[in-house]
């Protein structure tokens, strides 16, 4: 925030103006509508996923069950998504509450850019010394202290989603209902110790002292931060004897790829990225379950270069696995996307997501041409397809972007079946 302020006084001086605080309250208003909240997906998801596996890895061991969870982090997207955003958004909202009824006092009383800076340094502060505060609530405070104390809110933040996957993961095994289970000792709150043993449905709120909570942790139906600071209870799946849990986990078909919500949680946050930045993404995934392989990473505007230890898995190893990466253009994939393919044995297909949403997707089958063959073939389809798209662009009827998108998409089309790749696209048609 003060890097915004800095940014605007920037302008002012070179300006010779005043300071315009109508300019700097437009400039907040974009980032807290626009960009905070996917700042703080993009912090607390690897936290979330990361959790998320832990908690599986737990309990199919102490159930003796099987369960695809990477498969089903992928199904459950849009529900990550929006509990990404259960403990961003009061933040968020707090914050800019007190941020705008600060830039109010400084129009008010004519502040400096520098006073403006300082007072939002102090308005930390109070957040952590507010002599009104319990020292619960103060360590509340502390532990979501914007920006500065990320990996104290990460740290906090481990348990509370770890009781928000819990019951999600519990339901996917086949479990209805589950038990709150206090740890019990002298440091236990009475509520929580009451609380133990209680067993609800899936979905329906356990009673907690004066509260309603979902699980553990849950603030959403408004239980107050004495009830949810430094909580160690858990729930547990409630499983009838003899009744069937897990899931069959058989490896799904090479042909997955071929979907259009192959790894879709991945190119969704890929794809947001891109349409911020402006620059290429890229992830590789293996097949038999989507896992993604290390972290995304990031190119320029037209090219991403790949890390040594992918290529060299992708050369190596017995597996099969997928590359995936965005183009700020839209459009399908170049000759150079392809030749990787080609020449990689481990690398069974490769994706492009378009920065407006398309998507398309090449996968190998069991025979492959040579690299000059199928370039040389490539260039001739584009060749033969050009003049047509540039007389379109000529007449106005479609733009130079639309038309490459296009013409990319027309000649993986036809070449795909004779270089024997399977290819699929989605979205190219659109404007």
């Amino acid at each position: 925030m003060r890097a915004r302020v800095s940014a605007a006084k920037a302008r002012f001086l070179q300006r010779k103006q005043s300071v315009d605080y109508t300019l700097i309250e437009r400039d907040w208003d974009d980032y807290f509508e626009n960009e905070a909240p996917n700042n703080w997906r993009e912090v607390f998801h690897p936290l979330i996923v990361g959790t998320t596996r832990d908690v599986n890895d737990v309990w199919t061991a102490e159930l003796g069950i099987q369960f695809n969870v990477q498969n089903w982090l992928e199904n459950a997207a849009l529900e990550l998504e929006a509990y990404e955003m259960t403990f961003a958004q009061p933040i968020l909202s707090t914050t800019q509450s007190d941020l705008f009824a600060l830039l109010k006092t400084a129009r008010e009383e004519g502040w400096t850019i520098e006073r403006l800076n300082n007072g939002i340094d102090a308005l930390w502060d109070v957040y952590l010394r507010d002599e009104a505060l319990t020292d619960e609530e103060r360590e509340w405070f502390v532990d979501r202290r914007p920006e500065y104390r990320i990996e104290n809110i990460s740290r906090t933040e481990s348990m509370h989603s770890a009781n928000w996957a819990s019951p999600q993961l519990f339901r996917a095994y086949g479990a209805e209902q589950h038990e709150w289970v206090a740890t019990n000792d002298a440091r236990t709150r009475p509520t929580h110790a009451a609380a133990h043993g209680q067993v609800r449905t899936i979905g329906q709120p356990f009673e907690v002292g004066a509260s309603l909570m979902l699980q553990p942790l849950d603030g959403s139906l408004g239980a107050p931060a004495g009830e949810i600071v430094n909580c160690r209870c858990v729930t547990a799946p409630v499983i009838e004897e003899g009744q069937a849990v897990g899931e069959d986990i058989r490896e799904p078909p090479r042909t997955a790829l071929l979907d259009r919500r192959f790894a879709e949680s991945t190119e969704e946050r890929m794809l947001r990225q891109t349409q911020q930045r402006g620059s290429e993404v890229g992830a590789m995934i293996r097949l038999d379950g989507e896992e993604l392989i290390g972290d995304m990473i990031e190119g320029t505007t037209d090219r991403i270069a790949f890390p040594d230890e992918w290529i060299d898995i992708l050369s190596t190893s017995d597996k099969e696995y997928a590359l995936t990466h965005t183009h700020p253009t839209s459009k399908s994939f170049s000759v150079e996307d392809v030749q990787e393919l080609i020449d990689l044995p481990g690398l069974a297909g490769i994706r492009v997501v378009g920065a407006d949403g398309s998507r398309y997707a090449i996968l190998k089958q069991d025979r492959q041409p040579g690299f000059y063959q199928w370039q040389k073939e490539f260039d001739k389809l584009f060749d033969e397809g050009a003049p047509s798209w540039g007389r379109r662009i000529v007449s106005g009827e479609v733009s130079k972007q639309q038309a490459q998108k296009a013409l990319y998409d027309e000649v993986w089309k036809k070449l795909a079946p004779q270089m024997a790749l399977d290819y699929q696209s989605w979205g190219a048609a659109d404007a």
